[in-house]
């Protein structure tokens, strides 16, 4: 690992401590999924129908309730998992590091995933907490409205930094890839449907009728 110690300030001890610690995640996460394929093979056998019966007992409306509740809960976690992960990677660029340290850290810490995760549970949470204006949009104009570039948006520069439109931003400071926004100074964070609602004051509909437009 010599050479990679060259191109940052990290040691080899570090980087070898650093793949370690990888190995070690993807160890626990295999583990992981099998425990639990293993419990959703067995629950399936002994407890489908019991769990039927218990959902059966409670109103669709409490039901709805208690699934926001619990994605309110992902999205806040896993937002407050992101922030940390790119203010890290802010701290690698001040100290004018390799891009690969970066890379190294989203990795670890499996930044892309967790993106993904933010964008499913908020798509979830938009279509419920809206259900009856829903009925003017399909999920085929949600998952448009979603994939809108957001470069389409505003003005990205090279590096894949903008100026971010939350707050007196005089240094391009709203860095976006895989098309989710992240302001490190302010620090905003989301897809194309919450950037154009929180920038035009739009609801969850306006908003994916105005990305399915084009944008217009």
């Amino acid at each position: 690992m010599g050479f990679l110690s060259k191109l940052t300030s990290f040691s080899d001890e570090e980087f070898s401590y650093l793949y370690r610690l990888e190995n070690i995640r993807f160890k626990r996460e295999q583990a992981e999924r099998k425990f639990l394929k293993e419990m959703e093979t067995e629950w399936k056998k002994i407890g489908g129908e019991a769990l039927k019966e218990f959902k059966n007992e409670f109103s669709d409306e409490f039901k709805k309730n208690c699934r926001m509740q619990f994605l309110k809960q992902q999205i806040r976690a896993l937002n407050e998992d992101i922030g940390l992960i790119y203010k890290r990677c802010e701290l690698s660029l001040e100290r004018n590091e390799s891009y690969i340290v970066r890379v190294i850290i989203c990795n670890i810490n499996n930044l892309e995933e967790k993106e993904k995760r933010v964008k499913r549970f908020g798509t979830e949470l938009y279509l419920l907490e809206n259900k009856q204006e829903n009925m003017e949009i399909s999920d085929a104009d949600v998952v448009v409205a979603k994939s809108f570039p957001f470069e389409k948006l505003i003005e990205v520069n090279h590096g894949l930094f903008a100026l971010c439109p939350f707050h007196a931003d005089v240094k391009p400071s709203l860095y976006v890839k895989n098309n989710f926004g992240y302001c490190f100074a302010c620090g905003w964070k989301g897809d194309a449907i919450k950037f154009v609602m929180d920038k035009e004051h739009k609801n969850f509909v306006e908003t994916v009728k105005f990305l399915n437009a084009g944008g217009d």
